[in-house]
Order: structure tokens, then sequence, then C-alpha cells
């Protein structure tokens, strides 16, 4: 069953490339009312039937603001796309507290911020859809990524429970777990200092392989047109995967045994050397 959400409000963070810019253009074009959350509010005012403004998701009071104006405006809040991301490639022995404390900041806490200050509006008005953006490496670590798949891991839990609690409340809470997609993900992260020769060449080996699984993966503006599809659903499923690739790596996990799957895994980012 699908829900009538044309010219009804929707935010979606991180938006300034990749899955949440393609997610804005396709939901203005739709017809909805779409407000863009970004650290870069000058550039992203050329997106056609989008309002920018800047939202920071690791900051307790730009996440108010953000959502103040938005309510201020509409009085309403249909859906919530928590979209905005941060990556950093290198060793976990090696990552600095700061950076991990980041990492978490933005992909978990970024989204729990975003979830506390829309849902009593959606209380109010008695509906509301908030799609959280998880990865394949939710469920799935890499090498390398590991404070990355932490905050995936965790945003997982959290909206499974989220999920529950408000399920009487007519709010309906989704994951959205997309494999590898065709973005700047590379680009915009960071390659964290590599001071320990051990790690040297399994990390340079893992990025080769990251930059290409991203060069090679989905196109974003497809990847956003399946992922916007809750929206329009009065009863969406728990969780959308988008990919080949990781609909693979969920069936492979839940089916072999866990010591074929980890030699898959190792295989898969060549740590069989």
């Amino acid at each position: 069953m699908t829900a009538n959400l044309k010219n009804k409000v929707v935010i979606v963070t991180g938006t300034s490339s990749g899955i949440g810019l393609q997610m804005a253009k396709l939901l203005a074009k739709q017809g909805y009312r779409v407000y863009a959350g970004t650290l870069t509010p000058e550039l992203d005012q050329a997106i056609p039937g989008v309002i920018s403004h800047y939202l920071d998701v690791s900051n307790d009071e730009a996440v108010e603001t953000f959502v103040n104006f938005v309510a201020a405006k509409e009085e309403r809040i249909d859906g919530l796309i928590n979209n905005a991301g941060y990556g950093a490639g290198g060793a976990i022995e090696e990552t600095p507290m700061i950076e991990a404390q980041k990492i978490m900041d933005v992909n978990f806490f970024g989204a729990v911020r975003m979830c506390k200050a829309c849902i009593p509006l959606m209380r109010r008005q008695g509906a509301g859809h908030i799609l959280n953006v998880s990865s394949g490496a939710g469920f799935t670590a890499a090498p390398f990524t590991g404070f990355y798949s932490a905050s995936k891991y965790a945003l997982e839990g959290y909206t499974e429970s989220l999920r529950l609690e408000l399920w009487h409340q007519n709010i309906k809470v989704v994951l959205l777990e997309p494999g590898w997609v065709s973005t700047k993900v590379v680009e915009n992260g960071v390659r964290l200092p590599n001071n320990l020769s051990v790690y040297t060449k399994q990390l340079d080996i893992t990025e080769e392989l990251i930059k290409d699984f991203c060069i090679n993966g989905l196109d974003a503006e497809y990847a956003a047109s399946v992922m916007i599809k809750p929206l329009s659903l009065k009863q969406p499923k728990w969780r959308y995967r988008v990919g080949k690739d990781v609909n693979s790596s969920f069936w492979f996990r839940r089916f072999l045994p866990s010591k074929w799957f980890e030699y898959l895994i190792r295989s898969y980012y060549k740590l069989n050397y």
C-alpha cells in the first residue's frame, strides 16, 4: 500500500553529493517539499525545488536550529532521511580517539539527534516516516574501516529498537542498506596517518579495492530512486538492501558457516596472501 506524500515535507541530510544529492533531486521532482541539510548550503541552492539550509548533525544547536526552521515554515515534517555520513580509512590501532568519536558523532549520533528533534512533531501530526541510511558495512565489517562499520552496526540496532517503540504511534522507521555506489565517498573520506609498517601493504591494497568498488558500483541516481520508495509505503519493511553485492553478503553471512564466510571476506579484500 502506498501513501500520498506528494507536497508533503521531507528532510534529507548530507545532500552535498552522492546519494543524498540524488535523493533530494528525485523527491523534489516527485512533488515533495524537500529541505536539504548540508554543510555547504550556498553551493546546494541550485537544486531545483529544494530548500537548502546549514546543518551539522554532530552539533546539538545546529540540529535544533535546522528542525525549528523547517517546522516554522511548514508546521509539519512527514519524512526524515538520515543520510549524512563521514568516513576515515585506517587501522583501528592507529585511529586517534578524536577521529573515532567524530565518525560515531556524525554517522550514529547525528541520526539520533535528528530523530529526537523530529519525532515530537511527527507524533503530534499523527504520522511520519524515518529512513536511516546504514550500509552493507552495518552487518559485514571491512578491514581498515572499523569505526565506520561500528557506527553503522550501532545505527542498525538503534533503528530496530526505535521502529518497535514508534510502531503504535504511526511513525514508520526503516533501515536502508546500500552496497557499493558510484559516489565520492573515497575522495571525501580521510586517509589516516599510517606509522606502523605492519599495516601499510594491506592499507594500500584495501584503498585501491574500495576505489575500484565505488567506480564500478551502482549509479547513485538509481540507488537513490530505490532508497526513497519506502516514503510512499504505509507499511514499509524493516530494511531495504540496495545492490547485488550487499544482498549476496547478507545471504552468505546468514547461511554459511562463520569460518567459510570469514574466508570469503578475506578473499574479497585480498587478505589471503
